[in-house]
Parts: C-alpha cells; sequence; structure tokens
C-alpha cells in the first residue's frame, strides 16, 4: 500500500512538474545571459572557412574552441539549437530540461522485447539541443571510463585513443577543486587549471547511507577517475561555484574564447548535408538556416562532424553514398 501511495503521490506532481517546467522554458525565452555565448554569426551562401564544425556540443564545443586558437584559421561553429536555457546552470533544475526545446526529444522504436513495461513500449531518449549538446541538460556526472577499453580500442585500430594519449587530453581540459583528490595517490591524472570545472560534493550522507548497505566489500575510494577503480566512491561532477560547467560554458564563454573574431558560431542552423568533392573529400555543408533558407558553406582544410551519436551517423546517411 505504501508504493502505491507514493506513485499516486508522484503522478499528482506531473502537472505541477509540467507548470514549473513551462515557465522555466518561457522564462529562458528572454535570453538574460545571453552575454555568456558567443553572438550569432552572419554568413552568406558560397561562404568559406577553413574548419567547419557541425555540432557545438561536448565534443563540438572543445574542437572549435581550440581550432581557434590559431589566429589565422576561420573556424565556424554550426548549432541546430540555441544558447542553453538560463536555468540550465543551476544543477538541480536538470530534470526540468528534458523533453523541452532543448531536447532532441528522440524515441526508442518498439523492437517487441526491450521497454515493454513502458506505457508506449519505447524510451525517450534525450540529446541536448543547444550549445554545450547534451552536456547542457544531462546531470553532469564526470566519468571518464577504464583504462583498458581505451588501451583495446587502439588495439583494435583506433590510433591515438589508447589511455596514455586521452589522458593527456582529459587533463588539459580539466580544472578539478577538489583538494582530497589534487593530493591523492591519483594527482599525477589530473589538472586543476584548465577550462572545465569539476567538484565533488563536500558531504554525501545518502551515498554514504548506499556504501553502508552494500557492506563496504571493496575499497572506499576517493577518486573514481583514478590509477585503482575497484571499490566505492563519492560521484565527481562539472559542478563549480554552484553552477553546471556545460562544454559551452567551459569551451565557448568569453573567458575562454576572449571573442575572438576568428570563431563564427552559426545558432539554429540545421545541417542538411555534407558536400564531397569528385575525389570524395568533405569539402563543405549544405545548411538550413532559421529563416529556413538553405544555403551552402565551404572548408579549405576540414569539416569535422561531432553531431553526436545519433545525428552525426544520420547526416551522413542524408549525404548519400560517397
Amino acid at each position: 500500500m505504501a508504493l502505491i501511495s507514493s506513485i499516486m503521490e508522484v503522478a499528482a506532481m506531473v502537472p505541477i512538474n509540467n507548470l514549473i517546467k513551462s515557465v522555466l522554458v518561457a522564462l529562458a525565452s528572454l535570453q538574460l545571459t545571453s552575454d555568456n555565448y558567443p553572438q550569432q554569426a552572419t554568413v552568406y551562401d558560397g561562404q568559406n572557412f577553413d574548419f567547419i564544425v557541425v555540432g557545438a556540443g561536448s565534443a563540438g564545443s572543445v574542437i572549435a574552441s581550440r581550432l581557434s586558437e590559431v589566429t589565422d584559421w576561420n573556424v565556424l561553429l554550426i548549432e541546430a539549437g540555441q544558447n542553453p536555457p538560463d536555468f540550465s546552470v543551476v544543477a538541480g533544475l536538470s530534470a526540468y530540461l528534458a523533453r523541452t526545446k532543448y531536447d532532441w526529444n528522440y524515441e526508442s522504436e518498439d523492437d517487441g522485447y526491450s521497454s515493454q513495461s513502458h506505457k508506449n513500449k519505447n524510451i525517450h531518449y534525450s540529446r541536448g539541443k543547444a550549445l554545450g549538446g547534451s552536456s547542457s541538460i544531462n546531470f553532469m556526472y564526470y566519468v571518464r571510463g577504464n583504462k583498458a577499453d581505451y588501451d583495446t580500442w587502439e588495439e583494435l585500430g583506433g590510433q591515438g585513443w589508447g589511455w596514455d594519449n586521452v589522458t593527456y587530453y582529459f587533463k588539459k581540459s580539466e580544472g578539478n577543486q577538489d583538494q582530497e583528490i589534487m593530493q591523492s595517490d591519483s594527482a599525477d591524472l589530473h589538472n586543476s587549471t584548465g577550462p572545465l570545472k569539476i567538484t565533488r560534493p563536500a558531504t554525501d550522507t545518502q551515498t554514504t547511507k548506499y556504501f553502508e548497505a552494500f557492506g563496504y566489500k571493496h575499497e572506499i575510494l576517493t577518486d573514481t577517475n583514478g590509477h585503482e577503480q575497484l571499490g566505492y566512491s563519492l560521484p565527481q561532477y562539472s559542478i563549480a561555484d554552484k553552477q553546471r560547467q556545460s562544454a559551452a560554458i567551459a569551451f565557448l564563454s568569453p573567458d575562454t574564447v576572449k571573442n575572438r573574431s576568428n570563431l563564427f558560431v552559426l545558432k539554429e542552423a540545421l545541417c542538411t548535408k555534407i558536400i564531397f568533392d569528385e575525389n570524395k573529400r568533405a569539402t563543405g555543408v549544405e545548411v538550413k538556416l532559421s529563416s529556413d533558407k538553405i544555403i551552402s558553406l565551404y572548408a579549405t582544410k576540414e569539416v569535422i562532424l561531432s553531431a553526436g551519436a545519433v545525428n552525426s551517423p544520420q547526416l551522413l546517411m542524408l549525404s548519400g553514398p560517397v
């Protein structure tokens, strides 16, 4: 009976949650924090750039930011969404970001096997549609993964994906604010000065209760991203100064890009096709602007596709056989 009562209480809250979400999204349309992100670029049909980066998510934001450090290169970053909503920086409001215009709102197909307990026999698959991509709407856990996985990828042919190589870039990006981690045995795996700020909760009595329930069968770890990963640890988050540290905040904010004149950010622009030349080399993209006008933009050096796990392969398929 207690379980049924709890379910009924949650169900009764759904209309309230939807109302709160609607109010937050409406307020976000005022764009009160628009100065925190690059201004909208003005482009024209046939324009050339050195690099075109498709997708301003967790990967694209970093790539465009780093490429634009070279002042002689003009970099165009294309994003189908807009600036993240103002309330996205508040960690506790993350749950209100799903199923909004800042989410691609994908739904899985009913395969007759999985998700059969769900009303529609499928699962909502949130993907961020804004600067910062999914890092602007997710729950901000900072988890690097396991060394063996990266080394296996490299052994299977993924050159450059070995643990030692990727750790160099993890450290370059990371600004870990946790003094206990930075003074631990795994301090050599971390950096405190990078743009992506990382913290742990100072106290987490709820997590400690879980540790006790597990019976401490393994070691209580200081750092789940450390040399030893078998055990329990408090989670690390891409949160600092009580605010979300999305890829957009970390790598595209004025503090990072310093209003670089060679970085152009085109928002609310959907890339519909990659343009290839007769040598099967990607030379540009077709883009549908917010005005519904479709234009072609070209890259003299590279087109970099970083539109996410769903949109990147979809865009390749839309571009036809090569």
